[in-house]
């Protein structure tokens, strides 16, 4: 997205998620990466740090995933936050990505990812929740 701040996270976070039984047994680390765009227009002084959506808010929406019950696939956690984090208004697109560590024996790294603008997910929230 063009003339717009990009902030970003990406954290580490257990979380219970899985589809096979060996998976449901416990947490996993899940790898997440977010990015939310702020568009010029939509912040009164853009250059003011103060005025952007600041980290807080995107680690506390995150951070919100680890009381969620058990879901077999990371694509419900991914929603999840993409609900939260539209609840601010100067968001106008958010990208999150995550992907789980330990799968494979490290051979590979199962990857979800999406990527959303404001007006898309107006459009599509009713099916996606």
């Amino acid at each position: 997205m063009q003339n717009a701040w990009r902030i970003g996270l990406k954290t580490c976070l257990a979380l219970k998620v899985g589809y096979f039984e060996n998976e449901k047994k416990a947490a996993q680390e899940v790898e997440i990466d977010v990015n939310v765009f702020c568009p010029f227009e939509k912040i009164k002084t853009p250059l003011c740090i103060e005025n952007i959506v600041d980290y807080d808010f995107i680690f506390n929406s995150v951070q919100t995933l680890k009381t969620l019950p058990h879901h077999d696939f990371l694509e419900d956690f991914v929603i999840h936050l993409m609900a939260i984090l539209f609840q601010n208004k100067k968001i106008d697109s958010v990208q999150i990505k995550m992907h789980k560590k330990h799968i494979y024996q490290g051979l590979a790294e199962p990857v979800v990812a999406l990527h959303l603008s404001r007006e898309n997910w107006q459009k599509k929230h009713a099916t996606f929740l």
